[in-house]
C-alpha cells in the first residue's frame, strides 16, 4: 500500500498474513527518498530524538492507562490486574524504525506483544502526530523537512 507519494518521498507498507496454529499478520513500512531510492532512517529525518521519544512515551502511558480501564470492563477478563500485560511496554529509539507518513502526518507504531488468545484487547499502539505537532522534531533541510516546514 502506498501511503504517501509526493515531494520526492514515498511511504509504502507491505502487509503479510499467514495461518499456522493461529492466524498471524505483519506489516512492514518504509519511507524512501525517491531521488536516491534509499530508506529514510529516523536519525536522518528526526531532530531532538530524546524529546520525540518523551512525547511518544507520554502518549503511550495515556494509551496504557485507558486500555487498563477498558480491559477491566471486559466481561470475560478474569484476572484482577491487567497492568502485568504492560510491564515491558517502553517505546524506545528502536521503535522509531518503521514509522510511516501520510498527508495527515507521521505515525509511530508499537506492538505490545499480547498473546494471540487476547490480541483482541491489545491497544492499537499507533501514535499519529500531525505535521504541525511533529514539526519541532523534523530536521530542517532533511527529507521530511520539505513536507513539514
Amino acid at each position: 500500500e502506498v501511503k504517501y507519494n509526493d515531494n520526492d518521498v514515498i511511504c509504502v507498507s507491505h502487509f503479510m498474513e499467514g495461518t499456522a496454529a493461529y492466524p498471524s499478520s505483519m506489516t512492514q513500512t518504509v519511507v524512501v527518498d525517491a531521488k536516491t531510492g534509499l530508506p529514510a532512517k529516523p536519525a536522518a529525518v528526526f531532530a531532538n530524538i530524546p524529546g520525540l521519544l518523551a512525547m511518544i512515551k507520554k502518549d503511550q502511558k495515556a494509551e496504557i492507562a485507558a486500555s487498563i480501564i477498558e480491559i477491566k470492563k471486559e466481561p470475560d477478563w478474569q484476572e484482577p490486574n491487567p497492568e502485568h500485560l504492560f510491564e515491558n511496554a517502553d517505546f524506545g529509539a528502536a521503535n522509531l524504525e518503521g514509522y510511516s507518513i501520510s498527508k495527515d502526518g507521521v505515525m509511530f507504531t508499537y506492538s505490545y506483544g499480547f498473546p494471540h488468545i487476547i490480541q483482541a484487547i491489545e491497544p492499537s499502539g499507533q501514535f499519529l502526530y500531525t505535521w504541525e505537532q511533529i514539526k519541532p522534531f523534523i530536521k530542517r533541510g532533511g527529507l521530511l523537512g520539505r513536507i513539514a516546514h
